[in-house]
């Protein structure tokens, strides 16, 4: 594949999730959103996404490699800097200081509503492959049609993972700000 293909896509990907981000928190803070809001038209918005998102991944990425704990630590106490961009409009520094300050002392009750995502993400899943089991076994006689519905069912399944762990995610931090 082609890299620039491949790093178009994650800009695009990343563009796409602030615009999510933007609706769940519209939702979950004023209770009113617009679909407009979901496909991201400023552009320096989204290159503070893609920095932050990039920042993100190295800080916790050096935390991962000094063993599991620090990483994980880490990630509870910046993960809110992406929504920090797409709320407040912040810099990409200021994100991280205001997502370590709004974490401080509620890492636990963090790491708790997380884990509950989690296990409600192990069950989705779980569902998924019960689903995806008999349509791979069908391969042979579907042809490419069991793979249009195999894609389709994972679409579906992440879609929705995405979309409640984010909303979960939104409460949280709707609680922290």
């Amino acid at each position: 594949p082609n890299p620039l293909v491949i790093g178009l896509s994650y800009i695009w990907g990343l563009a796409l999730i602030q615009g999510i981000y933007t609706v769940i928190l519209d939702l979950s803070i004023d209770g009113r959103s617009s679909l407009e809001k979901l496909i991201p038209t400023d552009f320096i918005l989204i290159l503070k996404l893609v920095g932050a998102a990039f920042l993100f991944g190295l800080i916790t990425g050096i935390g991962y490699l000094f063993l599991v704990v620090p990483g994980i630590y880490l990630t509870f106490r910046l993960q809110y800097s992406l929504f920090l961009i797409a709320d407040q409009n912040c810099g990409i520094i200021e994100s991280f200081k205001k997502s370590w300050q709004i974490t401080a002392g509620n890492v636990g009750k963090i790491a708790l509503s997380l884990l509950a995502v989690f296990g409600i993400a192990v069950l989705v899943s779980i569902v998924m492959l019960v689903v995806l089991v008999p349509i791979a076994m069908l391969t042979k006689a579907l042809g490419i049609i069991a793979f249009v519905l195999i894609g389709f069912v994972q679409t579906f399944f992440y879609g929705l993972l995405l979309i409640f762990g984010t909303l979960v995610n939104a409460e949280i931090y709707k609680k922290l700000i």
